[in-house]
């Protein structure tokens, strides 16, 4: 079976060969081997959990609850419900986020269409954009977004 080095995933996978050694000593890759020099030895199946680990901590998911994740895998299949669970409560997490961005993404498009507005003389006025969504409260209660 093929086997890879740091350096060689870390231009597979376009990850840092700095921050695959730190998940690696946070037990994060927990069957990666090495080979008799001490280096380690990825082979394709390990290539599987860095992608998992990468996409897990791009949703945001702690270290810690990526190394809970893999001990439940580890446990085998009487921990599949566990693992369901901390998948759901992060996939609410990302739905929040995603909600916050789309807010923020549009005020973005309203300044980007209000600046071009001015510059292609079509758009007189600046006011405060903000101010038209007070109104709706929940828009400035719900979001991070707080008026300066």
């Amino acid at each position: 079976m093929r086997t890879y080095t740091v350096k060689e995933v870390s231009e597979i996978m376009n990850i840092s060969p700095y921050t695959l050694r730190f998940y690696d000593k946070k037990g994060l890759f927990p069957f990666v081997k090495r080979n008799s020099k001490n280096v380690r030895e990825f082979n394709e199946e390990d290539l599987e959990w860095v992608y998992i680990v990468m996409c897990l901590r791009a949703t945001g998911l702690s270290i810690s609850n990526v190394q809970y994740y893999i001990n439940l895998f580890r446990q085998g299949d009487e921990t599949i419900k566990k693992r369901l669970e901390l998948l759901i409560e992060q996939r609410k997490v990302i739905k929040k986020q995603l909600v916050e961005l789309k807010q923020k993404s549009e005020m973005l498009e309203y300044k980007i269409a209000l600046y071009q507005g001015i510059i292609n003389g079509n758009t007189v006025s600046l006011h405060n954009p903000i101010s038209e969504k007070v109104k709706n409260r929940d828009l400035i209660k719900n979001s991070k977004l707080r008026l300066l």
